[in-house]
């Protein structure tokens, strides 16, 4: 033991002194990045709205290629991206109301994310489409930026699940068992 270590049998000494300071730093952190996530979650659901406003209104502005398969691949994607979109916004509000429920609300916009991404990536690399110029890149960028986000909202779920779901964080209390 080190000699400057702090033992529970030392006159005074909080054995949890360690554990609160860990912990409130985690909140902190927390706090800080449930802001962030939330901005995210907020441009995710703005870009993508843009995309559907600007591929009904001008699908050129948008469209990586101009053939029919690929106007007929990216219709199919209306009713999964609108559900992707529910789930970005149900997160969004679950998250700044603090409620448990942003939990299963991030966790199912990450898993359709993904779903949404492995959908684009298999057509994709089936149509040589990342291979096709200019707008094979913005396809490979979207693919890109869909991965980091789905994962990432994934990966921060799970790693702040105990403060996701703490009632007690907002300031409620649990019943006693």
């Amino acid at each position: 033991m080190r000699a400057n270590a702090p033992t529970a049998s030392a006159p005074g000494a909080d054995p949890h002194a360690n554990m609160r300071v860990m912990s409130s730093a985690k909140s902190a952190n927390f706090e800080r990045s449930r802001r962030g996530v939330n901005l995210a979650l907020i441009v995710t659901a703005s870009l993508i709205i843009a995309y559907w406003i600007a591929w009904w209104s001008d699908r050129t502005l948008v469209a990586s290629r101009r053939t029919a398969s690929y106007y007929s691949f990216e219709e199919g994607f209306q009713l999964a991206d609108a559900w992707l979109l529910a789930t970005v916004l149900a997160a969004t509000v679950q998250l700044s109301r603090r409620r448990p429920s942003a939990v299963l609300w991030l966790v199912a916009a990450g898993g359709a994310g993904l779903y949404l991404l492995g959908m684009d990536m298999f057509y994709d690399f089936g149509h040589a489409t990342y291979g096709s110029g200019s707008g094979g890149v913005i396809e490979l960028v979207i693919d890109i930026l869909l991965a980091a986000a789905s994962i990432g909202v994934l990966w921060w779920s799970w790693h702040y699940r105990s403060e996701l779901l703490d009632d007690t964080a907002r300031g409620r209390r649990r019943p006693r068992a």
